[in-house]
């Protein structure tokens, strides 16, 4: 559908499996995603939250594609110097 983020339930294991060094909630948590490409795909940035309800499917994702799309250019910045 052309998105580049998504708000969704974080299960344990895949809050275990994404974020091993943050301490998984008892229960699922949720999260919002984006990808990070400019060009070439350059990874992920994900918004975790222990509140399965502090991100829903139906909420609106603007804000996070646009984070997701400064810290893509911040990147691509760092590897232009290093």
């Amino acid at each position: 559908d052309g998105r580049t983020s998504r708000c969704v339930k974080l299960s344990v294991s895949d809050w275990k499996c994404l974020l091993p060094h943050v301490k998984a909630p008892r229960k699922a948590g949720s999260c919002a995603i984006s990808r990070l490409s400019a060009g070439d795909p350059l990874g992920y940035l994900l918004l975790a939250s222990p509140s399965p309800d502090a991100y829903r499917a139906s909420m609106d994702t603007l804000f996070t594609e646009y984070l997701g799309d400064i810290v893509a250019r911040l990147l691509v910045r760092l590897g232009d110097h290093g």
